[in-house]
């Protein structure tokens, strides 16, 4: 994936110098040292997209230089936050347009369990929703002799009241952690604790067959070429059922909270 960070500083710099941008204003060398660590495949191209760039850029700063001004803010918004957590960065899907290169490399890594803890514990009182997602499939979180499941009990101990937990249909391999999840839901849930899993079945992996084809353009230079065939309803169908009929002993509640979406 390309990386428009570059483009971004420029397009803060310019903005700047006109006095457009007149909300968020962070220190430049704070941006900068962020940018080092931090990859945007995608360019800012208006007030609004910069300005969540650059927020985001702050926030990366205060964690790693300025922990008291998170635990402040934390302190002023009480009860405000809608958190979304990557566990891990580990993940066997190889989609194309991952941002952050997830794989199952050896040097991709997972939030060991201690530090989790205490960071949710922390967080629990300061939490809205808590999404598991993003960057890595949790079903590879592995963290000693802890898996997604410790975390999914953990996060139940913890009494979160709003849990939403995405990821790609789990390999054969894993199927049993998903099974040992939805069975926490079952036997955890009430009117205190809302649990929406959703499983997203992402078209653009190699599964789905994703081609490169190497072409050269007009002025003779090589470039490769993503090449999506359609996937017909038939297949998604398949997809669905197949997860599904893992659970044939399941009652209807669970089925009702299981969603699944289409990602692209």
């Amino acid at each position: 994936m390309k990386n428009y960070n570059s483009q971004i500083l420029q397009y803060w710099e310019q903005n700047l110098n006109n006095n457009n941008i007149k909300g968020y204003i962070p220190l430049r060398d704070n941006i900068i040292e962020a940018l080092k660590i931090l990859k945007f495949g995608y360019p800012a191209n208006s007030e609004e997209e910069l300005t969540e760039v650059l927020k985001l850029c702050q926030l990366y700063w205060d964690i790693n230089y300025n922990q008291d001004a998170i635990t402040n803010r934390f302190r002023k918004y009480a009860e405000a936050f809608d958190i979304s957590l990557s566990l891990t960065n580990r993940c066997g899907n190889g989609c194309l347009h991952c941002s952050t290169n997830a794989s199952l490399g050896k040097l991709n890594t997972s939030v060991p369990f201690d530090q989790l803890k205490t960071a949710l514990t922390e967080m629990r009182p300061h939490t809205r929703v808590l999404y598991i997602s993003c960057e890595g499939d949790p079903f590879y979180y592995e963290s000693t002799d802890r898996n997604i499941v410790d975390v999914i009990e953990l996060i139940q101990d913890l009494k979160y009241s709003k849990i939403s937990f995405q990821s790609m249909p789990p390999p054969t391999q894993k199927i049993d952690l998903l099974k040992k999840i939805v069975q926490i839901i079952k036997d955890y849930i009430g009117d205190d604790m809302f649990f929406l899993p959703q499983v997203s079945f992402n078209l653009y992996t190699p599964r789905s067959g994703v081609s490169l084809t190497r072409k050269t353009d007009q002025n003779g230079a090589k470039y490769n070429e993503c090449s999506f065939p359609p996937i017909d309803h038939s297949e998604i169908y398949r997809w669905v059922i197949e997860i599904i009929n893992n659970f044939s002993n399941l009652s209807n509640l669970t089925l009702m909270i299981l969603q699944t979406s289409i990602g692209c």
